[in-house]
């Protein structure tokens, strides 16, 4: 962490950063029959990503995904930050579908505590606003009928998207999804626990060192390419990091590291059923934010602080309603998961009301005054009014 603080000094000196850390006080809670109280979030700390020779299939696509850097100034600095899709800023950007994938998984604890089969949410999913086009109109001003992440970049980027700007034509879209067969995934004694909520809802948490190696190696299962995006989703599970106490990381998305021709990304998410969690946490809510964060800082897996493109690293910044923890890359969600408003709904063709991260833009992180976004706002649904609160003076 102190390597981390360091080079980062390097990249933004004239910011003050404190440190790092991990004490969150989120507004989503679930309570279990024995007492003990966890704590639903969709931050994982940054860390180096596996590297893409250890896909068995590395290598099978000749590219990876569409993704442009832009040099954006912050505080007189000019900050590169990778997004997926084409560059609005250059008229005449045209639409960009990335190829999904959806696996559904199959947890079964072998302690005898039972099964979660996510099976039976794959449908609602799949008709949900992530893939399926909504009309999505935020403060008076229509983005299109369009899918929730294209909606996100296209008010984004509104200078450009809008219908009098260079690229009103600008999406980002979701192609499909094919959704695979589903796969079980047998959790070992001691590595996790199945057991009901106070409301008599089943969820069970996962050691996440156990998780990760086993999704990673399911993109060799699925024969993953670096021009597509699985997705892994799971019903009611959440990852606890050392003790089932400290829980729970219910979605993440990550990349392998390396270069970025060859980047392979991930995104693991659960569904997670009504009143599981406090402050509207759920349904989609994990894998909504995945997506947008995925769209706007894929290559979280980068090896090194200064590889472009790679990890978007932007001013240190406060997570509101965190206990002052801090983050230093381009996240859209994390700094709205904590906040009861930074949950919105939206209904679907399918008469199924969602609930959906809001996200935050870029402007927001780079303190851009006034906002180029949609409404001049910071937030799809503007909740913040200013920029992100720096840690330390800036």
């Amino acid at each position: 962490m102190a390597r981390l603080i360091t080079a980062l000094r390097g990249v933004f000196p004239g910011t003050v950063l404190a440190a790092l850390t991990s004490t969150y006080l989120f507004a989503q809670v679930a309570e279990f029959d024995d007492g003990t109280k966890v704590t639903a979030t969709l931050h994982k700390n940054w860390n180096l990503g596996p590297p893409q020779s250890a896909l068995l299939n590395s290598g099978a696509a000749l590219a990876g995904l569409p993704y442009f850097t832009l040099a954006l100034n912050s505080f007189g600095t000019p900050v590169p930050i990778t997004f997926l899709g084409t560059d609005p800023s250059v008229p005449g950007a045209g639409t960009t579908t990335i190829p999904t994938t959806i696996i559904p998984l199959i947890i079964n604890f072998l302690d005898g505590s039972g099964t979660l089969d996510a099976t039976g949410i794959v449908a609602n999913t799949v008709q949900s606003p992530l893939f399926t086009p909504v009309d999505f109109t935020i403060g008076g001003v229509n983005l299109g009928t369009t899918q929730y992440g294209d909606a996100v970049q296209r008010g984004e980027f509104w200078s450009f998207a809008k219908p009098d700007g260079g690229s009103p034509n600008y999406h980002v879209l979701l192609g499909g999804p094919t959704v695979l067969p589903p796969i079980t995934i047998n959790v070992p004694v001691g590595r996790g626990h199945l057991s009901n909520t106070r409301n008599g809802i089943p969820f069970g948490r996962v050691d996440i060192g156990f998780w990760e190696p086993v999704i990673f190696n399911l993109l060799s299962t699925i024969s993953a390419t670096p021009n597509q995006m699985p997705i892994f989703l799971a019903e009611n599970i959440g990852l606890y990091i050392g003790t089932s106490s400290n829980c729970c990381v219910v979605g993440y998305h990550n990349s392998t590291s390396g270069q970025a021709s060859v980047f392979q990304t991930w995104i693991y998410g659960s569904w997670l059923a009504p009143n599981l969690f406090s402050g509207g946490f759920e349904d989609l809510v994990p894998l909504s934010h995945e997506i947008s964060e995925w769209v706007n800082d894929p290559f979280v897996g980068a090896a090194f602080i200064q590889q472009v493109p790679g990890v978007n690293w932007v001013p240190p910044f406060q997570l509101p309603g965190q206990g002052g923890a801090c983050q230093a890359n381009f996240e859209t969600g994390d700094v709205l998961e904590a906040l009861p408003s930074g949950v919105f709904t939206m209904a679907a063709s399918n008469g199924f009301t969602y609930h959906l991260q809001d996200a935050a833009f870029i402007w927001y992180f780079l303190h851009t005054i006034p906002s180029p976004a949609v409404n001049a706002s910071y937030t799809l649904q503007g909740v913040f009014p200013t920029p992100a609160l720096l840690c330390g003076a800036g």
